[in-house]
């Protein structure tokens, strides 16, 4: 406002600090209109939530029992449970709001296990085969088509993550 003041033209303005034109003409009109107080104050209301309060517990719900390494896998996950479509950018703002973080995983390098303890992590996972894998035909990313599953890697992750949870001795890849 102080280089309109001084003369200067809104596009020499925008030049100088690298924005809009339009950006500069808004401000313009909205100092003559309201003021300094109007140019100060945020009057930015967001947009109305997608999910109602019910689904949104659920999702929480559903996010405590869960891993989703990724926003969009959530955005996956609710367009296919409700049919409310989110953007990855948008589903991260509602995990924040939940008091969600992202923490990227990570792999550290190991010795081999003791030969037991293997034996454990085998006997965890064909316990996990046997008696779970049932419920995880209805997680999204898996198809079930005749004898055959077809993964997408998002969820061979997941999966991956709750092995590591059930026996973490052992080194993965």
């Amino acid at each position: 406002m102080i280089l309109l003041g001084n003369g200067r033209t809104g596009a020499n303005v925008a030049d100088v600090l690298r924005i809009d034109s339009d950006t500069v003409r808004d401000y313009s009109k909205r100092a003559k209109k309201t003021g300094r107080e109007g140019l100060l104050r945020m009057s930015y209301v967001g947009s109305v939530a997608l999910l109602d309060a019910g689904r949104l517990a659920e999702l929480d719900l559903n996010l405590h029992s869960f891993l989703y390494l990724m926003a969009e896998v959530v955005a996956r996950f609710v367009g296919q449970r409700w049919g409310v479509q989110y953007t990855w950018s948008g589903m991260t703002a509602v995990l924040h709001r939940f008091g969600y973080v992202y923490k990227k995983a990570k792999l550290e390098a190991g010795k081999q296990p003791e030969p037991e303890i293997q034996e454990a992590f085998v006997e965890k996972y064909e316990n996990i085969k046997k008696h779970q894998g049932g419920a995880y035909k209805s997680q999204p990313g898996i198809r079930d088509l005749g004898k055959h599953w077809f993964f997408d890697d998002v969820y061979l992750r997941q999966m991956e993550s709750r092995l590591r949870n059930a026996c973490p001795e052992v080194p993965f890849r």
